[in-house]
């Protein structure tokens, strides 16, 4: 049985029957990624994840040379390190210091290694035996899909990070980031810098965390995968898919009519199109209302307009100070 992905590449071959295969399945690709686009709240647009932040790791000595950004372990640092799942790369690091200035970890494999890479020349004086607190405080985002995020819990507490803040708010605030607890908020700190992840949003956990804590968190994309193996989310119809899928095609005839004058040199395809991208309209118009009435306005909508407000239950004030910082 044919999937919707090859139904739709197809469908348009039969009203523009020039239209390459190759060119038919990324003007379809090109018309989800339209709809997508249409609004950033549909319901599909969400993704869940989780993150989680580490003990502060102190354990061992490091290597450093002024001016360089190769940082040698000794065997008692290493094997701290190499305790952590999963990659290092975007931790923070302070060498024997525990302010400011601070330095991120550009790549380090663990269990193959002695050395780890700084994310920038070290600055300070050359020390073979360096003292070190390792520790995670900045968040890359998941992928390059990425929006915004939805909500960013504190699943221990039972409390949601504040975000949209800028990083300048706490450089206000705490420009030495002085302040170690669990975080109360989740601003925009910078672009990746390291080649896994490079320019990639950073978003920065304050006050910064010192003990290990699994987050779990819900952001939106830009858009979903459609293929032979995605389907098109239930409440997508495949008319709307259609109906922008012919507006390209349509577009593509009109400007290549020369090249296939016995085709194509006959017809109106701007008539077509204009007929196509007026069904469009509506078909994103009816989908927003069946979108907004199955999903968004029951959860999601709800849940942005209190996210940052704390559920008032006997259980959150037993565990919550009776009072706000004014930070």
């Amino acid at each position: 049985m044919a999937s919707q992905y090859s139904t739709l590449w197809n469908y348009l071959l039969g009203w523009v029957p020039v239209l390459p295969p190759t060119l038919s399945k990324s003007l379809i690709q090109a018309a989800w990624s339209d709809i997508c686009e249409e609004d950033l709240d549909w319901s599909w647009l969400t993704v869940q994840g989780q993150v989680a932040t580490i003990d502060a790791i102190t354990t061992g000595a490091l290597s450093v040379v002024n001016g360089s950004t190769t940082v040698t372990l000794d065997a008692a640092a290493k094997a701290a390190l190499d305790l952590i799942a999963g990659t290092i790369a975007g931790y923070t690091i302070f060498i024997d210091t525990n302010g400011p200035p601070y330095y991120m970890v550009a790549s380090y494999t663990v269990g193959a290694t002695s050395t780890l890479e700084l994310d920038r020349p070290y600055f300070e004086a050359t020390n073979p035996t360096a003292s070190y607190t390792v520790i995670r405080v900045f968040i890359t985002v998941p992928e390059q899909n990425f929006v915004r995020w939805v909500t960013f819990v504190d699943p221990i507490f039972q409390y949601p990070l504040t975000t949209g803040y800028p990083q300048s708010w706490i450089d206000q605030r705490d420009p030495g980031r002085q302040a170690r607890a669990q975080p109360l908020y989740l601003v925009s700190h910078s672009n990746s810098l390291i080649p896994a992840t490079l320019g990639y949003p950073i978003f920065e956990m304050w006050p910064w965390p010192v003990t290990a804590r699994q987050y779990y968190f819900a952001y939106r994309v830009k858009v979903t995968t459609f293929d032979d193996t995605h389907p098109l989310p239930f409440v997508v119809h495949d008319d709307l898919l259609k109906h922008r899928g012919l507006y390209l095609a349509y577009q593509w005839a009109e400007a290549n009519k020369s090249r296939f004058p016995a085709d194509l040199g006959k017809t109106d395809w701007r008539f077509m199109a204009g007929s196509a991208q007026a069904e469009y309209k509506k078909g994103v118009n009816d989908l927003k209302r069946r979108d907004g009435a199955i999903f968004n306005k029951q959860w999601l909508g709800h849940y942005d307009a209190i996210k940052g407000q704390p559920i008032l239950d006997g259980k959150w004030l037993q565990q919550h100070a009776s009072w706000t910082p004014s930070y």
